[in-house]
């Protein structure tokens, strides 16, 4: 079973601390947690009352009450909403997770459920399954039957190949350039025999 310690470890080193960039879609942000997006997040009120002291934002990053917070709030918003503690392989758990916390869970596991469908060799190893975005004994099902006949690399090459022409998409706004090697950076194709 995959583990969100691990899928958290490598996607927390793309979030980055504070920041507060006029370009960004989401605001203010914190380890990634924008401030538009989730204004409920509890963790904020630490951040305002720390912006009143002279060392933010190296302060935040001492603050355990914060740390705490930001890991519960990625377990409860993105682990288990891809359901992870139900996926076997540790590297579809970690994909969809880094690619849920960038784009959203729902994108996340379309792409993925979307990929599948394209590689099922026109539904001989296994039957379409519905892109609803959520993962269920369906989508589970197909990465089983796809596993049985083809490496997991191959997978995962399609479901970076369709988050990169997502994010060529969103760079089709010259505002939005500034974040093109940090995404480019959360896709890890490798070379492999597939």
């Amino acid at each position: 079973m995959a583990q969100f310690s691990i899928s958290y470890r490598k996607t927390s080193g793309h979030e980055g601390g504070y920041a507060d960039n006029s370009n960004d879609r989401g605001g203010e942000t914190y380890r990634g947690i924008a401030r538009k997006r989730h204004p409920d997040w509890e963790g904020w009120q630490i951040v305002d009352r720390l912006k009143l002291e002279s060392d933010f934002p190296k302060n935040l990053e001492i603050d355990p009450d914060i740390s705490n917070l930001v890991v519960k709030f990625y377990h409860d918003n993105f682990w288990t909403a891809i359901n992870g503690d139900v996926i076997q392989q540790q590297e579809i758990a970690d994909e969809l997770y880094d690619t849920g916390v960038n784009m959203g869970v729902v994108a996340a596991i379309k792409i993925l459920q979307n990929s599948l469908n394209i590689l099922n060799k026109n539904q001989t190893l296994y039957k379409d399954i519905s892109e609803d975005g959520k993962i269920g004994q369906q989508t589970l099902g197909a990465i089983s039957a796809f596993l049985a006949t083809r490496k997991l690399e191959f997978l995962l090459k399609v479901v970076n190949v369709a988050q990169g022409c997502r994010y060529l998409q969103l760079l089709q706004d010259p505002s939005q350039e500034l974040f093109a090697v940090g995404w480019m950076n959360r896709i890890t194709i490798k070379r492999t025999n597939c």
